[in-house]
């Protein structure tokens, strides 16, 4: 779903969605390529406004 979110553009609700992942396997958004690919693309299209709660997933997933 954060993929598909990222595809349109819209950060909020796929980094809900990566959100709503890590609680379900947090080792999934930590550890996969994937997923810190999404994280920085949609840190990318956030621009100078990225959401805190997209900064401290990428900070937990590694993610610079």
């Amino acid at each position: 779903m954060a993929r598909a979110h990222s595809q349109r553009r819209h950060v909020g609700e796929a980094t809900a969605a990566l959100l709503e992942a890590e609680v379900l396997a947090p080792e999934q958004i930590r550890d996969h390529h994937l997923a810190r690919e999404i994280i920085r693309e949609l840190i990318q299209l956030a621009g100078r406004r990225v959401p805190e709660s997209l900064r401290e997933l990428a900070d937990r997933g590694g993610v610079s």
